[in-house]
């Protein structure tokens, strides 16, 4: 995938437990943009803790993410959601 206006091409795959801690450093960014914007410390971050949680998730099927990895390993970003019923009765349809 080639992203518009920068000079920047990654791969996009599906996140596995290794990759908690690539996903765990730009989630933590989000709350510190937000807490600077605000000039409210509203958030409390620690990367070994979001990173062993985000592996839990991850293992047990909670979220699900892709992960962009650039050629040179880095990770631009990723995106992840939950797999959630949408009526309180019914189950979650998800394929493996």
């Amino acid at each position: 995938m080639v992203f518009p206006g920068r000079n920047l091409s990654a791969d996009i795959h599906p996140a596995w437990t290794e990759d908690a801690h690539d996903i765990g450093t730009p989630a933590g960014e989000l709350p510190y943009e937000i807490m600077n914007a605000t000039r409210v410390h509203a958030f409390h971050f620690n990367l070994d803790e979001i990173t062993a949680r985000f592996g839990e998730f991850l293992t047990q099927e909670h979220y699900f993410a892709f992960v962009a990895r650039e050629d040179d390993g880095r990770t631009p970003g990723f995106i992840a959601f939950r797999a959630q019923a949408s009526h309180p009765r019914s189950t979650p349809w998800i394929s493996n």
